[in-house]
């Protein structure tokens, strides 16, 4: 009733077959690739291009100064809500941002984790820098690409 203990080196050891030919070479391999394809980059460039663009496109006009009063302030709102304002410069200007922005990210993905946070940490900072000292979309996107150079420089 009581079972026996096979030792470690009874233990059965499994045989390897192949079929005809070698083992596949390491180049050959089936895994799967870790990071973005260039499709993947260039999806998300524009995607992050088009939202830019969106995002820029509709401007409030600047609020009148005389409204004092909740009834004042609802009517203005009323009457400027159903009307477009398209701003285009606004819209190019989001476009730029949001293609550098999301092609830089995308690209990120392919770096050693280490230098993918930095690249993120440096370039955010850029475009911090940038919007806070031009106060522009396109500043704010050239400070990206600042801290994108930046971070791309520096040793891993």
């Amino acid at each position: 009733m009581s079972k026996k203990k096979t030792r470690q080196s009874e233990a059965p050891v499994a045989k390897v077959v192949s079929k005809k030919g070698s083992a596949p070479a390491a180049s050959q391999s089936t895994a799967k690739k870790v990071g973005a394809s260039p499709q993947i980059i260039l999806s998300m460039g524009v995607a992050g291009g088009l939202l830019g663009f969106l995002s820029g496109l509709n401007l409030w006009p600047p609020v009148p100064q005389n409204l004092s009063s909740l009834i004042a302030n609802s009517g203005w709102l009323a009457g400027v809500l159903g009307q477009q304002h398209l701003d285009y410069v606004h819209a190019v200007q989001g476009l730029i941002l949001g293609l550098v922005v999301g092609l830089g990210t995308a690209y990120s993905f392919n770096l050693p984790m280490r230098k993918m946070v930095m690249t993120w940490a440096l370039a955010g900072g850029g475009l911090l820098g940038g919007a806070l000292v031009a106060k522009s979309a396109v500043a704010a996107a050239a400070g990206w690409v600042i801290g994108l150079a930046v971070a791309q420089a520096t040793p891993a």
